[in-house]
């Protein structure tokens, strides 16, 4: 498959509004080594392929140029391979799910699948892994809720936000965004509110007191 890296980074650099010149102070290399990488004379060395793509809020093969479509097709293929081994083998559903977020750090999909294998699945999550994480899980919440046009997973992100929020003790705040956000009985305030909790706990069995 042919890498179109020289033309990308060119491309990418205009997008973004900088000079080559801004662009190699954000790189740590010469102006000339950039116009080398946009004519194709030269490529960057393999140290800089991932600053770069972050840089430009690019995977890497984006960055390379390589077919949006078969990118595509290769996430879609990840995540259905995460989801084979999510229950029969969790630690290489893990492995899947972990190396496709190195690899596809901007791909939605790949954030959400990832943030919740990290935080234990949808359902009775442990308070103390939530929190370990909430840094990171915010970021990735942030980026989902501001930058995604699919509603499952934006609502996905919501849920995160609530689930974070009751770990830190304000449950209400997390019944808040349950009740703004969700509409329909899949995804309901009432199931989601069940789901804060513990199965067969006072406060689970509560819950699904008040929703019947």
């Amino acid at each position: 498959m042919k890498i179109n890296i020289g033309t990308n980074i060119k491309r990418l650099r205009q997008q973004k509004g900088i000079t080559q010149e801004q662009l190699a102070v954000a790189v740590n290399v010469s102006c000339p080594a950039v116009s080398k990488w946009e004519r194709g004379e030269t490529f960057p060395d393999i140290t800089l392929l991932q600053p770069l793509a972050f840089y430009f809020g690019v995977s890497l093969d984006e960055l390379m140029g390589y077919d949006k479509e078969k990118v595509n097709e290769k996430i879609e293929n990840v995540i259905s391979e995460y989801w084979q081994y999510y229950y029969k083998d969790n630690a290489k559903a893990g492995e899947i799910i972990c190396g496709a977020f190195r690899e596809y750090p901007n791909d939605y999909r790949v954030m959400g699948c990832y943030m919740w294998y990290i935080a234990g699945g949808a359902a009775d999550n442990d308070p103390k892994v939530l929190l370990a994480h909430k840094a990171e899980f915010e970021e990735i919440c942030e980026r989902i809720i501001d930058g995604c046009s699919d509603e499952s997973i934006r609502l996905n992100a919501w849920n995160m936000k609530a689930k974070i929020l009751h770990a830190e003790g304000d449950t209400q705040g997390a019944l808040e965004i349950y009740k703004k956000k969700y509409v329909n009985w899949y995804l309901t305030a009432e199931q989601k509110t069940e789901q804060l909790f513990e199965k067969d706990t006072p406060e689970f069995l509560h819950q699904v007191k008040v929703n019947a």
